[in-house]
């Protein structure tokens, strides 16, 4: 549900679609007119400000309007002189679009001209511009054609409190639900030009020109295109042929200009900036005839850094064949635009990784000495998670539970401490070096106990580093997973592999990408390009240290809503066999294969308590004794 102010009403709207209503502004007035101001301002997915309209000289006052999306917000807007000092009764009947009956709309007005002429003693309240809501549920996606009853008097044109000039409908509306970038701004009020109707025998203030209304906005990242939409009633009694043709206009020349960029905004417009309209309102198929409402709509480009767009209209000179000017009332201003800086095309990427290496091979147990030092990674997975070759030799007791910020020490069997070390978290790799505590060698049986931050007792392992006892990299003891260990013979053996991953991008699509992250769940971010062009491949690489089977899962994100993933494992072989038996007591028969091949290629975990001797070459049949 999204709420949003006009003129002083909590309304709530609720939608499918991600939009934003801004709320609305209180209108300043003047002493002449009411200058247009914003109102109104909706942004989020594709929105847009369709127009339309019909005057008071179109007879059946019959209009279509084109909505090609779900409408979000609506009004219908008219203007005339009225003879009512005080607040005139602005009702319309508006039928068609969805509606299944007519529906009576009752319009609230939004501005006016505050100065009346003296030879106008009979209007009383002077130009007055009326708006009405209109339910949304009126108008229907697509083309809607709507009819206007209850307006003038069918004979005469007119009511006899106000001679009406017409109405406009505006319609915001969204094509595409969602977020996004586009912004729709409208801008009210009753900003009139232009007026010196009996100018020589009444003295009254002459405001030839309009004022400079303004679209206001966050500066723009790159130049945009824009479309500006306007609606404009009058009273318009200038006769003439339009130039190179047989039509005939009811009104004087006038042109449109248009400025935009940031800073402070021009006091004026006319002959400083671009035109951009003549004679397209009141020449137009739907332009002024007598008294009549009329419409206007154009694409614009914004350029980049742009704060603001202005606009003015400017009266020329009349044309001789009328003593009478116009009454031109601007009283509805929209802009749309498309905020995003996105090029034309779509981006696809393809995203493909690779391990360096893809598996580990764990090295085989070199047992040549005691062991000196010993490094495990922390895992706090507890006793279930035990995975060795020590049989009934290593024992573990209690639940780490994944405990963090722990403290892990290792003693010997005697009760001898060789190291305490605190503060270990999950991942957390910790190493203990009998040389800290004085000894050359960590000793036959060792003790590593748990601890959680208040010092209670989580987990309890125990230990053979014995040779004979298989002590091996890779194997897992309760919440330990052993990674390295160094013997008094200088030999040594390290899990922990050195890893690179591979990131491969590919576009495969008709347009750039824009800014292009790589993100890995493990290791963030791993890469960035400002840009990818349609083709084009790129690949990053990330070095990391791994000592398990690990998943590595990669998001490749393109800036115009392209992205891609993969995933890659590396895979680690599980600690050698020793190939030993689990027996009690002496063997009571053994099987064996008689292959014929020397002492050369003897393989066996006998740590050395092997001996071979001789070759067999081969030879077949033979007798073999035990």
């Amino acid at each position: 549900m999204k709420p949003f102010r006009i003129w002083g009403a909590i309304r709530a709207l609720s939608l499918g679609s991600a939009v934003a209503f801004a709320a609305a502004a209180a209108l300043a007035q003047t002493s002449f007119d009411t200058p247009l101001t914003e109102f109104e301002r909706i942004s989020g997915g594709e929105v847009r400000i369709a127009i339309a309209g019909v005057g008071t000289g179109e007879g059946a006052h019959t209009f279509e309007i084109d909505v090609p999306g779900d409408p979000l917000v609506a009004w219908l807007y008219w203007s005339g002189e009225t003879t009512e000092a005080s607040n005139p009764d602005p009702e319309v009947t508006l039928s068609g679009g969805a509606l299944s009956a007519p529906l009576d709309l009752a319009g609230v007005e939004i501005g006016r001209r505050y100065e009346v002429p003296p030879d106008e003693a009979a209007t009383k309240g002077g130009e007055v511009v009326s708006r009405a809501d209109v339910p949304l549920y009126a108008i229907a996606p697509g083309v809607n054609t709507f009819t206007i009853q209850n307006f003038n008097d069918v004979v005469n044109n007119a009511r006899p409190y106000r001679v009406q000039h017409g109405v406009v409908m505006v319609v915001i509306y969204q094509i595409v639900p969602g977020d996004g970038d586009w912004e729709a701004i409208g801008l009210q009020g009753a900003d009139i030009a232009n007026y010196d109707r009996w100018a020589r025998t009444f003295d009254y203030s002459d405001q030839a020109n309009s004022e400079v209304f303004c679209f206001d906005f966050e500066p723009l990242g790159c130049q945009v295109q824009g479309d500006v939409s306007l609606g404009i009633g009058g009273v318009l009694e200038d006769v003439h042929t339009v130039a190179g043709s047989t039509r005939v206009a009811y009104a004087s020349p006038e042109r449109t200009w248009f400025a935009t960029g940031s800073g402070p905004k021009p006091t004026t417009l006319i002959d400083l900036y671009q035109v951009l309209e003549e004679n397209k309102i009141i020449d137009a198929d739907f332009g002024f005839k007598g008294e009549k409402l009329g419409v206007f709509s154009t694409a614009v480009d914004l350029p980049e850094g742009a704060t603001w767009a202005c606009l003015q209209h400017q009266m020329l000179e009349k044309k001789s064949t009328d003593e009478f000017a116009q009454n031109f009332t601007t009283f509805f201003a929209g802009l749309h635009m498309n905020r995003s800086c996105r090029p034309p095309g779509q981006c696809a990427l393809d995203l493909s990784m690779e391990i360096t290496p893809p598996d580990v091979i764990v090295p085989e147990t070199e047992c040549d000495g005691a062991l000196t030092r010993v490094s495990f990674e922390y895992t706090g997975q507890g006793c279930e998670a035990s995975t060795h070759q020590q049989a009934h030799n290593a024992h573990c007791s209690g639940a780490a539970a994944f405990e963090e910020n722990v403290r892990i020490e290792m003693t010997r069997n005697d009760g001898t401490l060789i190291d305490s070390v605190e503060g270990v978290m999950l991942g957390d790799v910790v190493t203990f070096d009998a040389r800290r505590a004085g000894l050359d060698h960590l000793g036959r049986t060792i003790r590593i106990e748990i601890f959680d931050s208040l010092g209670n007792s989580l987990e309890t392992n125990k230990i053979r580093l014995k040779c004979e006892k298989k002590f091996n990299i890779g194997d897992q003891f309760g919440s330990l997973l052993a990674l390295a260990y160094d013997t008094t013979q200088g030999t040594s053996r390290d899990l922990r592999t050195a890893t690179t991953v591979s990131y491969t991008v590919t576009n495969n699509g008709d347009g750039d990408t824009g800014e292009l992250t790589v993100n890995d769940d493990l290791l963030g971010e791993v890469g960035y390009a400002s840009n990818l062009a349609p083709g084009e491949s790129i690949t990053f690489t990330a070095d990391t240290t791994t000592w398990k089977q690990t998943r590595f899962d990669a998001n490749a994100t393109g800036e115009w809503n392209c992205q891609a993933s993969a995933a890659a494992v590396q895979t680690f072989s599980e600690p050698p066999d020793d190939g030993g038996l689990e027996c009690e007591g002496g063997m009571k028969s053994i099987t064996l294969t008689y292959t014929g091949e020397s002492c050369d290629v003897s393989t066996n975990d006998q740590n050395g308590k092997m001996r071979c001797k001789g070759d067999a070459l081969m030879t077949d049949p033979v007798k073999i004794r035990v």
